[in-house]
C-alpha cells in the first residue's frame, strides 16, 4: 500500500477549513510542539518518536476528527510535554504501560473507547500501527502500515464532515468526497 505523505494530509485538511476553525475553537487546539517539548515528552516515556511522529508535533501538536466521532491524534497539548488527560500522548502511552502492559516500543496515539490504543512501533522504520488489545494485553490486528496512513485516512474522511450555518455536525456526508478506507480490518 502507497505510504501518504505531509502534503497529501494537509491538503485534504486546506479543503476543509471548517475543520481549521473547529480545532480553533476546540479546548485543545491546533498548538505546534517546540523541539524543547517534543524531547521532554520523549525523556518522560524513555524513546524517540520516530520522524513522521515528530514532524506531527512539530505541525499540530495534536488534532481531533468529528467524521465518524470525536477522534484525536494524540500528542502534545498545548507544547506542554506534561499535560494530564486527553490528549496526551504521554499520559495515553504512560496508562496503557501500567494497566495494559503496553511494551515500551509503542507509544499510544489513538484511543478506542478505552478497549484498545492504536499504537507506533518505534522499532518499525515505517511507524507500523497497531492495536493494542487493553484487557487482553496482546497486539490486536496491524492497523496500517505507517503512521502517516492513519493520519491521512482520518483527514480525507473528515472532508465528508457537514455542518450547518452555525456549525453543528449534521447527519449526513458530504458526497463530493468518497469515503477513504486504507486502515487495515
Amino acid at each position: 500500500m502507497k505510504k501518504h505523505t505531509f502534503e497529501e494530509v494537509e491538503a485534504c485538511i486546506a479543503e476543509n477549513p471548517i475543520f481549521a476553525l473547529s480545532q480553533l475553537t476546540s479546548e485543545k487546539k491546533i498548538f505546534p510542539a517546540s523541539e524543547k517539548s517534543i524531547q521532554e515528552a520523549e525523556a518522560l516515556l524513555g524513546l524517540k518518536f520516530p520522524k513522521d511522529y515528530r514532524t506531527f508535533l512539530a505541525k499540530w501538536g495534536v488534532l481531533e476528527f468529528t467524521y465518524t466521532y470525536s477522534s484525536d491524534i494524540y500528542g502534545i497539548v498545548l507544547d506542554n510535554a506534561q499535560a494530564y488527560g486527553d490528549p496526551s500522548v504521554v499520559f495515553l502511552t504512560l496508562k496503557g504501560r501500567e494497566f495494559a502492559k503496553l511494551p515500551h516500543q509503542y507509544i499510544a496515539i489513538y484511543s478506542d473507547e478505552g478497549d484498545e490504543y492504536w499504537c507506533i512501533d518505534t522499532n518499525d522504520p515505517n511507524e507500523s500501527v497497531i492495536a493494542w488489545d487493553f484487557f487482553e494485553r496482546c497486539v490486536a490486528r496491524k492497523i496500517a502500515d505507517s503512521f502517516l496512513n492513519v493520519l491521512y485516512q482520518f483527514a480525507a474522511n473528515e472532508r465528508r464532515v457537514k455542518r450547518d450555518e452555525n456549525g453543528h455536525l449534521l447527519n449526513e456526508k458530504n458526497t463530493q468526497y468518497e469515503e477513504v478506507n486504507e486502515i487495515n480490518d
